[in-house]
């Protein structure tokens, strides 16, 4: 619990929505918060902030799951409230509003 609480103090404006960690390296942490960002976190060092922010869904839109790809250890996918849903190689470094790291986004269905 103490992981998750040091988690959202680097995130102080928005709540942890939902986590997952890496299958293939269990230090890693992936969460979804409240603001429609995507951030990754190692737990040996949670203090330093996240290893990787992305905002991946519309601002105020919450990201409701997060999940790593059973079969690479850098790709996480997203989906959110926006409807979107979102593969990105989480070892590329991104400013939080760069989507050079987005692989694929898909919009859904109407």
């Amino acid at each position: 619990m103490n992981v998750l609480r040091s988690a959202a103090a680097s995130t102080p404006s928005t709540s942890i929505n939902c986590i997952s960690f890496n299958p293939h390296d269990d230090n890693l942490l992936a969460c979804g918060d409240g603001a429609g960002s995507v951030l990754v976190y190692d737990i040996r060092n949670v203090g330093a902030g996240p290893t990787y922010c992305a905002q991946q869904h519309k601002k105020g839109a919450y990201v409701s799951q997060v999940q790593w790809c059973p079969h690479s250890p850098k790709l996480l996918l997203s989906g959110g409230e926006d409807g979107m849903c979102a593969i990105m190689d989480t070892t590329v470094v991104v400013d939080e509003n760069d989507s050079s790291s987005v692989k694929f986004k898909h919009a859904g269905h109407t």
